[in-house]
């Protein structure tokens, strides 16, 4: 974790923060990777990882729990965002998601 950072996580919410997550795609995926809107904004549930007041990580979650996505910014790379998402389960519905 970078030292003197607040680090926040909190649920991913679709309609908000889809735009937010295709311009992370953008900025940590090699361009080989292109960016599919249709398919961000298949993405429903996650988690994501906030460092100060700026938005830092976002790990997606499936229907079965598993994670098909993980992108974290570049400057914070290494730095704990992508742990200080999924580091304690969420839930879903009435279940629960395990932890990576």
């Amino acid at each position: 974790m970078m030292a003197g950072v607040r680090w926040r996580k909190r649920p991913f919410a679709a309609a908000a923060d889809q735009e937010w997550v295709e311009r992370l795609w953008r900025a940590a995926m090699p361009p080989s990777w292109p960016m599919l809107p249709a398919g961000i904004a298949l993405l429903t549930e996650g988690r994501v990882a906030e460092a100060g007041p700026h938005l830092a990580g976002f790990v997606a979650a499936d229907m079965a729990g598993a994670i098909p996505l993980i992108l974290v910014d570049p400057p914070v790379s290494g730095a704990g965002s992508a742990p200080a998402c999924w580091k304690r389960p969420w839930t879903r519905s009435a279940r629960a998601v395990p932890a990576a």
